[in-house]
């Protein structure tokens, strides 16, 4: 892997940390794995919500206004507090980093 992608020179080495190197090999392509795994799953999610809107609008015409409210009331939430889960995750690669650090 080291010799495929990662030509460096040797200046280029003495830059680059080993324990980056580390991080980016266990955990990066494991975050990077889990990341295509949940968008398949969101694809799938999506194309069930899909069919069960269509159903709702065939079943029931006049209810229409739920299915644009909720996904507003989500969004609503989501950009309220949405910052605080992503201030969350930054602390915690902060902290994975500087384990990697130490070992």
């Amino acid at each position: 892997l080291f010799r495929k992608y990662l030509n460096y020179t040797d200046d280029a080495r003495k830059l680059v940390q080993e324990a980056e190197i580390r991080s980016a090999l266990m955990q990066d392509v494991l975050e990077a794995s889990l990341c295509y795994m949940r968008a398949v799953d969101l694809v799938r999610i999506l194309i069930r919500l899909a069919i069960v809107v269509v159903f709702t609008i065939q079943g029931s015409p006049r209810s229409w206004w739920i299915l644009v409210l909720m996904p507003a009331v989500m969004a609503c939430w989501v950009y309220l507090r949405g910052w605080v889960y992503l201030h969350a995750c930054e602390a915690e690669d902060h902290w994975h980093l500087e384990i990697d650090k130490d070992i």
